[in-house]
């Protein structure tokens, strides 16, 4: 084939090919403008970003990594002596530190049912030494597995469901304790550790506002060991709310925060004799659709076996977390 004969074919079979040329280019053009620009991860309904917390658990069939460590203290912290004829006198005044560290993971089988691990680490131990002799030294271990499943979802509300299983155990070092057991002529032992399995399920719920507010409630019920060693099975509850601001949705602003509350009936540990009462204040940064830092301001009443008035104490946690 000569040249000309390669210009007069290719001039022939120019009018056949450029309406298929074109059809294509024009329906690559469209599917591009179809694809969203950034995939957002974090838990969105309606036009609001999530700003979730670990206070208050929500409904969103996510997956993500999370690794949250705060530390705490109870200030002039009065510690019981004794008790006689149900009246307490305080032996000791001191402080109690508390130091927290927590890592979860929850993987998105479906989109309508997650599976989940939490890994928790609590300790607690007196600054001083009366406080240190009175308090002893605690800690506390705790494995969770659990699934959440996706119940109702509309643009802007999303309830889901959700089982748990717990297993822990609380390891103590309690020198008063001892004395008190030898003086009694009881069983006793330095350093206790006491296992606890409990399970149950409840229900999450989370509704978008609108771009600037959402907010999430919650409610749990289950049945298993308490962490006293001295006390039956029995039944618990945990219960809250928080409310979610994220001002990257109305402005450039690139924060968020949350307001959250939480009860609960379940001891965390051994001297403690009533409901447990905690409230949140979060600020995160919202800049990224898939990761977010933020820090948490915590501050709960501890009703602590023998004292008049709750101890109380206050948190500050630095947490991280991931979706993908």
């Amino acid at each position: 084939m000569t040249t000309s004969h390669a210009r007069i074919l290719c001039k022939s079979a120019l009018p056949i090919w450029a309406p298929v040329v074109a059809l294509l280019l024009v329906t690559e053009l469209a599917a591009a403008q179809q694809r969203p620009t950034t995939e957002v991860k974090i838990p969105q309904l309606g036009s609001h970003t999530f700003v979730v917390n670990d206070l208050v658990d929500d409904p969103f069939i996510k997956t993500f990594v999370r690794n949250s460590v705060g530390i705490g203290n109870v200030s002039d912290f009065d510690v019981p002596l004794a008790i006689i004829e149900g009246d307490t006198i305080v032996g000791f005044t001191g402080d109690l530190l508390f130091a927290l560290l927590e890592f979860e993971y929850q993987h998105a089988v479906k989109d309508w049912i997650a599976a989940r691990g939490a890994f928790r680490l609590a300790g607690r131990l007196g600054t001083g030494v009366q406080s240190l002799l009175a308090s002893g030294v605690t800690a506390a271990t705790e494995f969770e597995l659990g699934w959440l499943i996706k119940l109702l979802r509309s643009d802007r509300a999303m309830l889901s469901g959700s089982l748990n299983i717990n297993n822990g155990d609380l390891t103590a070092i309690n020198v008063l304790d001892f004395v008190e057991d030898i003086i009694n002529d009881q069983p006793t032992s330095l350093i206790r550790t006491t296992p606890s399995l409990r399970g149950g399920g409840g229900l999450r719920f989370a509704y978008g506002l609108s771009s600037l507010f959402g907010f999430t409630v919650f409610g749990d019920l289950g049945y298993g060991e308490s962490i006293d060693s001295r006390a039956a099975s029995n039944w618990y509850y945990r219960a809250g709310g928080s409310a979610s601001i994220n001002l990257r949705g109305s402005t450039s602003i690139p924060l968020g925060f949350s307001v959250g509350f939480r009860g609960e009936s379940l001891p965390a540990t051994s001297d403690i004799d009533n409901d447990i009462a905690e409230a949140l204040f979060r600020i995160a940064y919202t800049g990224s659709d898939d990761f977010s830092v933020s820090i948490d301001i915590n501050y709960g009443d501890l009703p602590t076996t023998g004292l008049r008035e709750d101890a109380r104490l206050g948190t500050m946690r630095l947490n991280l977390r991931y979706y993908f």
